[in-house]
């Protein structure tokens, strides 16, 4: 991974106010991130691996921020069950690791602990990096701000009664809304 300029390591903590036993999804299920937080990943496509098991799993995702470029990466998810965290290692766009971990703070109050430390993969962009970097980090944490906010979504739809469970999903922000549809079926 280059040094300096070009590469990131960035925390975010999300305080989820759930037993941590509600959180399973987050690393037993990684194909329906597009569903709880479908405004930054717009496609997972399954490489290789069991559909219902992180371990091996390897993906394509295709992902966005605030900004209106998308990212490709392919992505190797490796599960610590120790640790209670999954390992994502991605090649693509960006080139590094992920550390996802679920923590009990308290019986009903859990954190989701996630950092990032990639590099960017894409040499028409260093000579650019000084001036674009604050804005990648400002586009990361605009994105982790749409994970938190889709995983308590995703609870109260989860524990909502089966009658009253409508929905409320993320949807892709422009301009990657306007064609959402063709990226899923590609």
């Amino acid at each position: 991974m280059p040094d300096g300029a070009f590469s990131f390591d960035i925390d975010s903590c999300w305080d989820i106010d759930v037993d941590i036993s509600q959180l399973d999804f987050v690393i037993n299920e990684p194909h329906l991130i597009t569903t709880w937080w479908a405004a930054v990943f717009l496609k997972v496509e399954i490489l290789a691996g069991d559909y219902y098991s992180p371990e091996g799993l390897k993906v394509r995702l295709w992902t966005k921020g605030m900004m209106p470029h998308s990212f490709k990466f392919l992505a190797r998810v490796f599960h610590d069950k120790q640790k209670n965290q999954v390992i994502v290692k991605t090649d693509g766009d960006f080139n590094g690791i992920g550390t996802i971990s679920l923590n009990a703070v308290t019986k009903n109050k859990s954190q989701i602990h996630i950092n990032w430390r990639t590099s960017v993969n894409n040499h028409y962009l260093y000579p650019l990096m000084i001036l674009l970097k604050p804005i990648f980090i400002a586009n990361h944490r605009w994105a982790m701000r749409r994970g938190e906010q889709g995983i308590k979504q995703e609870l109260i739809y989860r524990n909502a009664p089966q009658q009253d469970n409508m929905r409320q999903r993320q949807k892709p922000t422009f301009p990657h809304s306007l064609f959402i549809s063709k990226i899923r079926n590609s």
